[in-house]
């Protein structure tokens, strides 16, 4: 019996306290132990996780699809593992991983704004201390927006990393200087602030702005982005984010910074197996519009007083301190990865996007395109939609699966 049905019988045990007709003595017997994990509040089967979470049941292929595509296509986007948690924090089927990687991996956004990844490289991580103790702080250049925005001030707490995001006409050393001490007065004055040598964070006015917190500024290297690794791996995901959403011409990206901030706030991290947000506040962020399943999920949290949501955040920043330290460790052992190549159908990635000023919201990937053959030394020969055959030849490594 498949696990949709057994749930569809699992609502019908409950909510009319007798079994299905068809059903022998044994199945009513396996019925009634299933049966113990699960409850029928307001119409809706609920799944009770070993944790004591409820999780609304889902057991119509149609009702997941649109899951799949309000909590993915809606919400920016975000990757396998950020959407799958979005959707298992609140609701529950059997293969609901499964499902959401396949939904992805046909996404035609997703397969032509992915970031490429590049081999790794040495890490230095940085030892992680407390929430919003250190910060990297980073500039992107944008197109220009219609409201005159031409750069986004980009700040990640190392921690938790919880991330801000403001867009901004210039970065002059005031404009800069401005945006940072806003973002300071709501969540603190950080102890370590990191960014890499450019003119607008060394400056004298955003000097001055440090002074005040009598912090040490770490400067790393302009020329090496890797050492602020954590803000760089951000922008990415927020231009990812921006370019996925925004019209196409490009020109209102800004009007989307808050959403894509959310999306991102609200997805686990694979290194301190929390949100942002959790960490941040103690609790996760509520994602979904019904607001009885949301309640009978955190209606404990309403009775809360200070000294627990102490205790919760102490407890969750030490768990977050180990989950960080075993990643890093997992990090610097993990070997070169292999990007897998197929030879029916590509993409490209866009070099000319990664070398040329201005180009941030162009797509990262082009294509599809059939490759022809392979050489010894890696190099394909690629076949356009419309039949035509690419004067340039491209190493299999700029290249991925269409799925």
């Amino acid at each position: 019996m498949d696990d949709d049905k057994i749930h569809r019988d699992i609502y019908f045990y409950l909510s009319n306290n007798s079994h299905p007709n068809h059903y022998t003595k044994d199945d009513k017997r396996e019925l009634r132990s299933r049966a113990s994990s699960y409850r029928v509040r307001d119409n809706k089967l609920l799944w009770k996780n070993r944790s004591g979470d409820l999780r609304e049941v889902i057991f119509e292929d149609a009702q997941k699809q649109l899951l799949l595509k309000t909590f993915h296509d809606e919400m920016g986007h975000m990757g396998r593992e950020r959407t799958y948690q979005k959707i298992s924090n609140i609701y529950y089927w059997k293969r609901q991983f499964h499902d959401v990687e396949d939904f992805i991996k046909t996404c035609a956004i997703c397969q032509t704004t992915s970031t490429f990844q590049k081999s790794p490289e040495v890490l230095h991580p940085i030892k992680v201390v407390s929430p919003w103790y250190h910060i990297g702080m980073d500039l992107i250049t944008m197109p220009k927006s219609k409201l005159g925005n031409n750069y986004i001030l980009t700040v990640v707490d190392y921690f938790s990393k919880w991330p801000e995001a403001v867009a901004i006409q210039d970065k002059r050393a005031e404009t800069v200087a401005a945006s940072l001490y806003n973002i300071i007065m709501r969540l603190g004055f950080p102890a370590v602030y990191s960014s890499d040598q450019g003119r607008e964070f060394v400056n004298s006015t955003l000097q001055s702005l440090l002074a005040k917190t009598k912090s040490a500024q770490r400067i790393f290297s302009s020329y090496h982005p890797q050492t602020n690794g954590l803000t760089e791996r951000f922008n990415r995901t927020l231009q990812d984010l921006l370019v996925k959403v925004c019209s196409e011409e490009q020109d209102d990206w800004d009007e989307f910074i808050e959403e894509a901030l959310f999306s991102y706030r609200s997805g686990k991290q694979k290194s301190t197996k929390f949100t942002p947000f959790e960490i941040m506040f103690g609790r996760p962020p509520i994602q979904t519009k019904d607001s009885d399943i949301c309640m009978s999920l955190h209606d404990d949290d309403l009775a809360l007083s200070v000294t627990d949501l102490r205790n919760i955040r102490n407890d969750i920043n030490q768990k977050v301190k180990e989950n960080v330290e075993k990643s890093q460790e997992d990090q610097i052992k993990r070997s070169k990865s292999k990007i897998p190549i197929n030879r029916i159908k590509v993409l490209r990635f866009n070099s000319r996007k990664a070398s040329r000023k201005g180009s941030k919201m162009e797509r990262k990937w082009l294509g599809p395109y059939v490759v022809l053959n392979v050489t010894e030394k890696g190099v394909a020969t690629l076949r356009a939609e419309d039949g035509s055959v690419l004067s340039v030849h491209y190493n299999i490594k700029h290249l991925k699966k269409v799925q």
